[in-house]
Parts: structure tokens; sequence; C-alpha cells
């Protein structure tokens, strides 16, 4: 009986690549690749000496093994044996079960299929989502009955079932007519189906089949021509009908002689095939010559050969044909290939032969008449005959039998893109006991392989080589071949070797791989060659060429290629390389139009350019014809290369200090060989100022301004506020929406050399990126400095292009951030090195390289990257410059200008106070161990008695891991073996610093702790004399956190430093006569202290010499001292004071003159501070911080004379302040009879930080941006007898006095006070006091300004404008 296989359900199918979960490596197993993986296996294989499997190239119908000779083998099948899951692979399982939709789905098969769940559900859902096939059946279909693999819908049509079944590559459906009234029903005369597709094409073939072909046209799979069969017993009637493709419709049209004929027995079967192209089994009979057995009939068994006995039911000749896939073999060598198939049958135990052939590929629409076998002119190739005879009886049982299948793989791969179609016929087709058939898949149950295999051993030869290289320089032919130049180690004092021959070698199958290296006389004989080797595949090879075939002039070719021990690789290609050992014979021609070259000679250079500015050079060859490249360095600094296949070039070259230079070039041949070396002596201009520079000082200023002469003024977003800075003031943001936004476009061009820096002071370290400085691009910025959170340090960074997806090429600060300290940040590009650098407190980062520069033509923005990242916390002095810095700008803008914290001058003699007179009210609290006594400064000193209680400053006076100073006047009692320290700070455990006297030394020392705990481990730097006791000596500390350095100075000379880098910072208190070790005081000291200060910052070598040269210094000038004047603190209090205040402080206006020292009828009035920022006057401080007295006031007014009443006032939950206004300005009077002051102010002359540099008076509060100059006497607040008014004008950006109440017609802003039209005889209450007459002059440039200087200070003389009094 002849019958489709099972129910005779069609697949269609397609094959997926997939990879394997990962095995399992052994213990034993030392490789670094993937477990699984091809160069894993062949390694272990080699290793265990025997096969191992490669999980990785697995697939459905795929096995790969590595052996231990370095091969592999693939054992292939024509059905799938695993299905790929996301967990791994799977048995096939076609199970059919219902899914969550409704739909019915097989377990596991290698493509999707879906079958419906009933209703208006498409009848079949075939592939993956983006290739797959939708049929529909014409109406909704009754709910399905499973039974295993199968999917019943019954009576789609009266009488008639519909069964889809699911197979391990797909599906097969079948239409079962039952009887002669259901085949009599015309609507199975054309049975239409819905079809839908995405990513396929579905057409006709022209006889009655389909095919299915993807988006590159390659065939997914087809279907032959419908079949239909009927229910005769042993020898069913067929016939063969039609399918037709029309829009959106698959239309079948089965036979209708079939149905319509009297004799067909009921039920009839109708089946159109479905079936993929890649792998299956076809068989082929001539007795049916126009009918498809794609995967054979119903026997599951292929047939070979003439059947002539009664139960062949016409059959005729039988011939079979088995298609694999080996399209992964491509690129490989086949070694052998194997075909082995188990014979189940053949009539006798009387041998008969079977022949293979390797044919073309063949679908599910091969048949007898299309078959690609041909009996003459075919494209077959024979595998051989073997002479069998199996499975007749016991005496001849079932065997397998093998061909060898090297041809069939190799037409496959080489015509077929590696479908590889083996046929079998019988030797004799016209013998009957030639016939045979053979098993190709599993019965039920049984689990012993029984599958044909297609068995190839293969190798995949090395591949051709890459990167080959003569001395590392590309392989190249005449004339543009490498040219080399070897020695020994690379240097000619060593001796000449022959060149290095290089290249990388891989192999797809990874594993060990050698080298073959063979060089040749250029167009001549071989010379020599070596093998080179194993190492693992993508590894570099090198060989020598031997020092014999080296000579100078000589001109080599070479070659190379890998081996596996399996194969030799394809061989390299031709490679010259010509060894040349004469170098240039003459120096190179230099030029520069930015730094002309001066003659060494001449004596004098007229200077070009400036420090840190680049510029451009161009070198020559001077006649050399053989010129490669140049070499070139700035005398001690980095050397450079350049190449130039033209023989000459420019270059750009930053000088990185100013004064005469040497630039250093010599030309370099294409061997390398370095010619004479020129020298080009130039002078650099001294720097350029910065083209924006932002000071910062605000405070209540909406625009930060520029003092460059660019003017590029940056406008405050709304919630920017003003705080105390490093130096003066800064600006604060808070990390959100705050920043400023220079106006003008770009400050510099960032394709060019720049720098910019700046303080900045974190508030918070979070996980965003906090950008500084930036200056926008179109689409990003072209410069960040900035905080980055996932490394925790700074970073300089430049992206790659304008692109806001674009790499940022960083540089990077050497120690991380540290939060709420101010750190001095600065960026370079240089561009004639192609690098940025970064320096975080003058310590150099690690740079990075920008090879891309483009120009960001955007405005520079204070506080955010391009609306991004913005800054939390504050930032002051800010300069771009269109250079890059010095190492000694950038070690002076980290250090300078240094901010004295404390300064104690111990001259009180009285009480347990020392008053620090620097403004910034520390003052210290005398202990039992200390004394008052006279001093080397001033009216007194502090004796310490070598007690622990000794003179305490409240909280730190600097940071110990920023850069810092400290300095003292000492006098030893004893110099003996005892330590005592002179100056400290306390950490938890130890002190931070200490300025000292060290007894184990006997000399003067100054230590730097490295840790918190014991005595610190400090790292000190020691006097080279022994100390003198009973001698005043000045002592001063430095720590340099720029250079990396603590030096000691004694009477101001420089004894020694050390290199040393601070690790963490002691927070407590500042101490003066005694340190602390292991959370103790130790080493108190025994002698006098006088005259103590402190610094932030670096105080210079000149700075210390001036402070021990001009004594005595007990207080510093302050242009406002004198007067009760009223400041606001931006730190958010008032301060009124006849002295210093802190930084941040802005003076509002002046509450009059004290009274003079011994007037009668006067009292001593003292500022006071509650708590931390709440400042007061009082008669007695209580038990407040007493800050000093401020002078004296009249207890009632005096007679005669001009007086302003001063009052106390209150901002509740704020704090005190000071006014004349007896209302308090609004605010709450204490009404504390503070006393009445004398109603004159000083006249204060101040100048603009910046561009214009414009001078200013002022009696009031001025623009942030005025710093005072100087005092220029007084004036009378109120109008008295001789007197006139002096106005506030400004025309344009000048400001100036005049004593025209209408400005002379510019703009009035003020009245400032009133001056004496004639000398005074006489001023009320201040008996002494003078007159001195008061000019307004004019500067070459414009500026008006006033003077007491009749000559103006050498600029010219506008008019007199009256008297000021002086010696109030």
């Amino acid at each position: 009986m002849l019958r489709r296989p099972g129910a005779l359900l069609s697949a269609l199918t397609i094959i997926f690549a997939a990879l394997s979960p990962p095995a399992v490596a052994s213990p034993a197993s030392v490789s670094d690749d993937p477990v699984g993986s091809v160069p894993w296996a062949a390694g272990e294989a080699k290793r265990t000496g025997k096969r191992v499997v490669v999980t990785s190239e697995q697939s459905e119908v795929r096995d790969v093994y590595a052996n231990p000779d370095g091969s592999f083998t693939a054992e292939l099948r024509i059905t799938p044996v695993r299905v790929r899951r996301a967990s791994g692979w799977v048995p096939v399982d076609t199970t059919l079960r219902q899914r969550a939709d409704g739909g019915v789905e097989p377990g596991a098969t290698t493509v999707p299929v879906t079958f419906s769940g009933g209703g208006d559900q498409p009848l079949v859902r075939f592939g993956p989502d983006e290739r797959r096939i939708e049929l529909r059946w014409p109406a909704p279909l009754p709910k399905p009955v499973l039974t295993g693999d199968t999917a019943t819908y019954p009576e789609v049509l009266p009488g008639v079932d519909l069964r889809m079944r699911a197979t391990a590559q797909g599906f097969g459906k079948v239409l079962v007519v039952k009887d002669r009234t259901a085949a009599a029903n015309p609507k199975l005369a054309a049975l239409t189906f819905g079809l839908a597709t995405k990513g396929v094409k579905v057409r006709g073939e022209g006889h009655g089949d389909i095919a299915v072909y993807d988006g590159k046209d390659d065939l997914a799979f087809g279907s032959g021509a419908p079949m239909a069969w009927d229910s005769t017993p042993a020898n069913a009637r067929r016939a063969v009908g039609s399918l037709e493709v029309e829009r959106d419709t698959l239309v079948l049209r089965p036979d209708r002689k079939l149905l319509a004929d009297p004799a067909t027995k009921f039920p009839v079967y109708i089946d159109p095939d479905f079936e993929a192209g890649r792998t299956g089994m076809a068989m082929v009979l001539s007795g049916h010559h126009d009918q498809e057995y794609w995967g054979g009939d119903d026997e599951k068994v292929a047939k070979v050969g003439f059947c002539g006995w009664d139960f062949c039911n016409g059959i005729g000749i039988a011939r079979t044909y088995f298609q694999y896939d080996a399209a992964f073999l491509a690129g490989k060598r086949v070694l052998e290939a194997e075909f082995n198939i188990f014979e189940h049958y053949a009539p006798s135990c009387t041998k008969r032969d079977v022949a293979a052939y390797g044919t073309d590929p063949v679908s599910a629409a091969t048949n007898w008449d299309n078959q690609p076998y041909k009996e003459a002119g075919g494209t077959q190739v024979p595998l051989g005959t073997q002479n069998v005879a199996w499975g007749y009886s016991a005496s001849c049982p079932g065997a397998w039998v093998g061909f060898n299948a090297k041809a069939a793989v190799e037409k496959g791969l080489a015509s077929h893109n590696g479908a590889t179609a083996i046929m079998l016929k019988a030797g004799d087709e016209r013998d009957a006991f030639g016939w045979k058939k053979f098993r190709w898949q599993r019965n039920a149950g049984e689990t012993a392989p029984v599958e044909p295999s297609l068995v190839v051993t293969y190798n995949t030869p090395p591949s051709a080589p890459s990167a080959q290289k003569a001395e590392g320089k590309t392989c190249a032919l005449e004339p543009n071949e490498p040219r080399v130049s070897p020695y020994i180690d690379n240097d000619p004092g060593q001796g000449l070797r022959g060149p290095q021959l290089s290249a990388t070698l891989s192999d797809l199958d990874g594993g060990q791989l050698s080298a073959e290296f063979e060089w040749y006389a250029r167009g001549g004989a071989r010379l020599g060659g070596v093998v080179v080797g194993p190492k693992s595949s993508g590894a570099t090879f090198a060989a020598d060429v031997p020092s014999a075939h080296a000579a100078d002039g000589t001109k080599l070719a070479f070659r190379v290629r890998g081996t596996d021990g399996v194969d030799a690789g394809p061989w390299g290609p031709w490679c010259d390389v010509t060894v040349d050992r004469t170098g240039p014979d003459k120096a190179p021609a230099v030029s520069s139009v930015t730094y002309p070259e001066c003659t060494l000679d001449s004596g004098s250079c007229s200077g070009g350019g400036a420090v840190g500015f680049t510029g451009g050079f161009t070198f020559g060859a001077n006649g050399v014809s053989d010129v490669g490249g140049y070499e070139y360095y700035l005398y001690g600094h980095e050397v450079f290369h350049a190449a130039a296949p033209s023989g000459s070039v420019n270059v750009l070259v930053t000088p990185p200090d100013d004064g005469p230079m040497d630039l250093y070039v010599r030309s370099v041949d294409r061997a390398g060989n370095a010619g004479p070396q020129y020298r080009y002596h130039f002078w650099v201009g001294r720097g350029t100022p910065p083209r924006g520079h932002w000071k910062l000082e605000g405070y209540t200023e909406t625009k930060a301004a520029d003092d460059s002469p660019n003017g590029r003024h940056a406008t405050l977003e709304a919630s920017a506020r003003w705080q105390v800075g490093r130096y003066g003031d800064a600006l604060w943001l808070n990390g959100g929406t705050g920043y400023a936004s220079a106006s003008g476009g770009a400050t510099v061009h960032t394709d060019k050399s720049f720098a910019v820096s700046a303080w900045v002071k974190p508030d918070r370290l979070d996980t965003a990126f906090r950008t500084a400085v930036s200056q926008d691009g179109s689409q990003t910025s072209g410069f960040l400095l900035q905080y980055n959170p996932s490394s925790k340090k700074w970073n300089f960074s430049i992206p790659a292009s304008d692109n806001a997806a674009a790499e940022r090429r960083v540089a990077e600060s050497a120690a991380p951030a540290v939060v709420g300290r101010w750190t001095h940040l600065v960026g370079v590009y240089d561009a004639g090195a192609r690098q940025i650098r970064i320096y975080v407190d003058g310590v150099a980062g690690t740079p990075a390289d920008h090879t891309t520069p483009w120009d960001a033509t955007g405005s520079v923005q204070l506080g955010r990257a391009r609306a991004a990242e913005y800054w939390a916390g504050s930032l002051d002095e800010v300069r771009v410059h269109d250079r890059i810095l010095g190492s000694q700008e950038i070690h002076d803008l980290a250090t300078a200008p240094a901010i004295e914290e404390v300064f104690l001058p111990l001259d009180e003699g009285t009480g347990t106070t020392a008053q620090d007179v620097s403004g910034n009210y520390r003052p210290g609290s005398l202990g039992g161990a200390a004394s008052w006594t006279t001093g080397k400064a001033g009216a007194g000193a502090v004796r310490f008695n070598g007690g622990v209680s000794t003179l305490q400053v409240t909280g730190p006076a600097v940071r110990t891991d920023a850069s810092f100073t400290v300095t003292a006047w000492a006098k030893l009692d004893t110099a003996d073996g005892q330590s005592r320290t002179v100056l400290s700070q306390d950490g938890t455990q130890a002190s931070g610093f200490q300025l000292r006297y060290r007894g184990d030394t006997r000399r003067w020392s100054f230590g730097l702790a490295q840790s918190n705990t014991g005595d610190g481990e400090m790292i000190s730097v020691d006097s080279s004399d022994v100390a003198q006791e009973g001698q005043w000596t000045h002592l001063a500390g430095v720590y340099d956190a720029a250079d990396g350095r603590i030096r000691l100075y004694v009477d101001a000379e420089l004894k020694s430093q050390v290199p040393v880098t601070a690790t963490w910072n002691a927070a407590g208190a500042f101490q003066v006569g005694r340190g602390k070790a292991a959370g103790a005081v130790a080493t108190p000291f025994a002698g006098v202290i006088d005259d103590v200060h402190t610094w932030t910052g670096v105080r210079t070598r000149d700075q210390i010499k001036d402070e021990h040269d001009s004594m005595p210094l007990t207080r510093r000038s302050n242009p406002y001292a004198g007067q009760l004047g009223r400041f606001y603190n931006l730190a958010g209090h008032h301060v009124v004071t006849t002295g210093h205040v802190p930084p941040g402080s802005h003076f509002e206006f002046s509450l009059g003159l004290p009274a003079p020292q011994d007037a009668p009828n006067t009292q001593a009035v003292y500022s006071c501070r509650n708590g931390a920022r709440d400042y007061f006057l009082a008669l007695d401080c209580g038990t407040h911080t007493n800050l000093g007295g401020i002078g004296r006031l009249y207890i009632t007014p005096p007679a005669g004379v001009p007086a302003l009443r001063v009052y106390r006032c209150l901002i509740p939950n704020v704090g005190h302040f000071a006014s004349t206004d007896p209302q308090c300005e609004g605010q709450t009077s204490e009404n504390y009879p503070l006393g009445y002051t004398l109603a004159y102010t000083n006249l204060i002359r101040h100048l603009q930080s910046g561009y214009p540099y414009d001078h200013a008076g002022a009696t009031s509060v001025i623009e942030a941006n005025y710093r005072a100059e100087r005092n220029q006497g007084a004036l009378a607040m109120t109008q008295l007898p001789g007197t006139t008014a002096l106005m506030s004008c400004r025309d344009g950006a000048d400001a100036f006095t005049s004593i025209d109440a209408g400005c002379e017609g510019k703009t009035v802003l003020r009245r400032l006070g009133y001056l004496w039209t004639s000398s005074p005889q006489e001023v009320p209450g201040v008996p002494g006091a003078a007159g001195a007459e008061l000019f307004r002059c004019r500067t070459s440039w414009g500026d008006l300004f006033d003077s007491r200087d009749r000559d103006c200070e050498g600029q010219e003389l506008d008019r007199s404008l009256g008297f000021v009094a002086t010696g109030l």
C-alpha cells in the first residue's frame, strides 16, 4: 500500500540557527575562552586527547565535536532533534496545548506555530513575527479536539473534518472527506483560504505548486501540488490537484474525478503538502512520476530500486534523496565526509549494488519528472557503490551502509550555498532483487538511532595574515615601502640587527597557530625563512631577519602565512622593506611668524607671542630628498614628532615661560635616521591677561562684571546669590536652576590653545555631574570644568565634536574632590600637543589627548554646562585665557593671594582675651600657663611656663589639607631635649601641623601630620642650625599644596623644604603654645611668643622677609579705619567697627567718628558677638564674646560740635545693627545708651578692579567691583560754615566728583558730604585737625580721579575741588 505518512500531513519549515547554552568546564580547564566555544573545545580536545562537544556550534540538526588532532567533526541530520529556548536546548515536543488566548500550540518546535482555538481565530499562524504567513478558514471554526500532536476541527463542511498536526519543523493539514455526499459538496471544488503575510512573498510556480520567499528572495518553504487518495485497502487510488495564489487568498482545487468516481472508497484524504527547502527527504517513483513524496510515505522508510513484486502497487522504480544543510562549512576545508544509512529490508540475502550520488538540491515539489539526477548530462557526482543485502532475515539482519560523501559536500558548498543532497538508487534498476528499504525516522517508543547522518570532518585553515609590518611600519610595496634602520635594543651603541617582521594571525577555530615567514632579495632569490610559534589565535608573530641580510641599502621582500597543524592558510601579500642606515646630511630650515628667530650673538631680541600662546612653526627639508618627518622639542620639555610626507610641515608650539627660549629641530628620514640638530632661538613675550575675568564681587548686583576689556558681563539667573568667597565675594548657585551667562559670544576659540581657571567650593558631591565653567557650542559645551560623580574627581573635558552624544575627552584630577573646601581648578587645552590637562590646587592630574579640536562659538556659562549639569555651591575668580598657563602662573593662582585668617598682636597686656585684628574675629583665650609680658613686636607678648593650659583660638584657623602659612616670633627659655610647640591646630587625636622646637634635634621644625593618630606621623622640615635659647627668632612654616612641599623659614631665611602631600584636615582649634598627640595636650611651650599670623595660601619668601623686617606691626592699615563704619557681611550680619572686617563685608556708610581718646563726657564702647552671627555694640559685652573696643562715644551731645546719636537696633530673629536713625530704619530700637559720634565721614577713593580701571570717590556703598584704595580725608556730614556739597557724578563709564550741584551737566548720583572751600582753621570737636587740598585730575585715557597730590600723581590737573580735614 502506498500512502502519505501518518495522516499525511504537510509541514512548513524554516531553519533557524541558534547557539547552545554553555557547557560546564572541567576542573582542569585553563582556557580563558568561553566554555563551549570553538577555541575552548579545541584546547580541551588537545589537552585531554578526547573529542569534545562544541556546544556553541550546535543547531536543531547539527552536533559538532573538536578532535584531538585539531580538526572538527560535524554530525548532520535531516530532521530536528532539539529546539532552542531561552533556557537552552530542549527536546522537540509536538504535543499540542491550549494558550491563554485560546489558540493551540505545540510544546517545542523549531519554528513558532499556532493553530486556531476556534471561532474567528486564524486557522494557522506560522513563523517568527518578522517572517510569517497566516491562513484563515473561510468560515468560523469549531473548537478543536486535541489528540497528541493533532487538532481536529469536526464538520468544517458537512461530512468534512479538518486535521492540523504539529511537526518538529512546522505543521501539516489534511481534509478528511467522510462519504460520497460530502464529496458532492460544490464547495470542495475550490477551497479558498484567507492569506496574510509579513516579511515573505507567496507565488505560484506554474505546476499546481507554490513557493514562499523571504525578503532576500531566498526560498523559505514551498508546496507541491495537492494530493488526494482514497481508503482502498493496500492499493489506494490517488489523484493530483492544484494550488493557486490569488489576491490575499490561497485556492485549493482537489481532483474532482477521484471524488466523483463510483470506485472510490471513503473517507478520502486531501492534503496539499507544504514543506521546507533546506533539509529533509524526498522519494520519487517512476510509477507515480508526477507525484511528490517529501517525507516518504506512511511506512517511514526510504525506498530504492525496482519494485517488481505483487505488493508494489505500481511504484515502478524508487529513488530517495536526503538533503542536509552544510552552509556553516563555508570557508572551511572538508577533510572527509561519510553518509551513513540503515538498510532495513532487502528481498533476499543475495547482495545487490546500491549507488550513491551527490546531486543538486531537492524540495517538497520534487517528483520523478523533475528530479535532479539525470541518466545523461546531469550534474550529479558519484559517491560509490556498496554491494549489500541487509534485513531480509536473521542471516542478514538490518545494518548500516556507508558512502564517502566528500564530493557531495564540496558540491553543495561550491554550488548550492551548502545545501547537500545525496541520492540512493539501485545499481541495476531492472533487477527486482535490487529493491531495498532504508530507515530515516524512528517509530514510537524506539530509542536506538536509525536516522541517516552525514558526518563531516573539517578544518578551518588559518585566515590570511593581517597587520603585516616591518619594524612596526605598515606593509607596502616600492616606492612606498617601509624604510628601516634597526639596531640591537634600538641602541646604535649595541650594534646592527636585521629588521623584525611581524603579522597578526588568526583562525576561526581558535587554538594554536604557527607563522611561516620567508624573505627574498627583492626581485631575486629566497634568502631565508623561519617558522615561529605556536601562539594562540589572534596573536602577533614576529621573525627577525639576520643582520647578514640587512646591510645598508638592502632591498627585501617578505610574506607570511599561518599553519594550524592541519592546514596552512593563504600567503599574505608581498611586502617590501628597505634597510637604510644613512640619515639626512643637513639640518632643517625652521621659521615662525609668531616667534621670529633671534641671532644668538646679537645681544638683543624682539619678543614675540606670549607665554602660553600657541604659535605656528614651519620645518623644511633644506634640500634633503629623504625626509619623512621631524623631531622637535623645547629645551627641557617633551620631545614631539611630526610626519612630513611632502618634506615640510607646519607644527604648533606652546612656550610655557616667557623670556629666551630654544626650539631644537632635526629632520628624520623614512627609516628613522635623524640628521643634524638645528637650534632655533627666540624670545617669548610676557603672558597676556585673560580674555574673560569674572572676579565675582557682588552685594546686590544682578550681573557679574567681566574685568577684562572685552566686557562680557554675566547676567545672573534669579536664584543666584552672593556669598563670602575665597577672596572677597563669590557667586553661590543652588545646583538646580542657578547660573550666570556671559554676554558677547565666545570668549575663546576652543579649537586653539586656551585655559580656564576658577576657585570652587562644592556644597555637595552627589550623583550628578556639576559644571563650574563651560562655553556653549550649538549642541554641547565646548569645554567643561566640572565634578564627575562616577570617579568622584575633578574633570576638565572637551567633547570630540559639537554633538550632544559625542565622546568626552577627559583629563582627571589625581585626588578625589573635597566637599565644602575652596579648591582651585585649572583646565588647559594645548593645541600644539593636542592635549588637555587639569590642575587641582596646582597639582597636575592625568592628561588626555584631544585630536579633533572644534570651535564652540557660544558664550561662557558660570555654573552649568549647556543648559544642564548645574553647579551646587560657590564660584570665585573665574578666568578664561586664549593661551595656556605657565607652571608658575598655575602655582600662583592656586596659592595666592594669601588671605590672612588670624592676626594676634598679643599687645593687650591684661585680661584673658587676645584680640584677632585680621577682621575675622577669632579671639584667643589665655589659659593658666599663659601670662602677659613684654614682646618683640609692639607693646606686649605672651609668656608660657611649660604648662598645658596655653592660648587657644576657638575653631580652626586654616584647612590643613590645602595651602597655608603660619608665622610667629618665639623665644625659648631653654633649648633642651624637650620638644616645644609654638603653633599647631588640633585634630581629634593629633595636631594637623606643628611649628615647633624639636628636643631630639635641638632645631626649629615645621611638621605636617600624615594621620590623625598617635603623634600624627609628622613629616618635618628642620633648620640647619641649632636653636638658641633666650633669643627672639622669627619662624614661618609654609605648606605649598601646589608644589607638594613644606618649607621652614628661620629669621626670613629658607632653611629647608621637603616633599609632602596633606592627607587629612585637622578641623579642631588653633593653638598657641602647645601641640596634641594621642588625644592629649603635648609638647607645651616654655618661653615667649609674639605676633602670631595664619594665612590661607602661600606667603612668598619676599613677603615673609617683609614681615620680618617691618617690625613693629601691631595692626594693618584700612582705608575705612578711624570712623565708625557699618558693613553688611554676605554671611548674613551687620558689623560696626573702626577696624578690619571679615571677608565678604561691604561698606554701607559711616556712623560718624568716635570722640578723641582724651575727650571728656565720653565712654568706651565695645564690639560684641552673640553666637556666630549676631554682632552688636555695648558698653560691656557681659557673657558674650568681646571683639575689642571701637573707641569712645560722647555720653551727651558735645556743645558746638556736629554730632550724631547712635542707636542700637534689632531685627527680630536675625540680629542687631547700629544706626543714626531714631526709627532704626523701620526695625526695633532697643533704646540702649551707646552715645554720640562726631558727624564726619571719610572720603574713600576706590579703583575699579578691572577694565576700564575707573576711580570713584565714595562715603557709602559702591558697586562691588570697586576696591577701596585710600582715605583722602574727612568730609562734614552736615553743612558747616565755609563748606560746600561734594557730589558723586557719572559720565558714561567714568565716575567723578564735583562741587557743582548739577554735576556739570552729567548724571547726579548722590551727595558725598561737605568739604571746605578753604583750608579750615579749626574743625569743630577735633582740636589739631588740619585741612588738605583736594584736586581733581585726569588720566591719559580720560578717567577723572581725586588726589591730594597737586602733581596729580603724574597725570593732568583738572581743577581744585576744595579742602578735606585730616588728623581726625
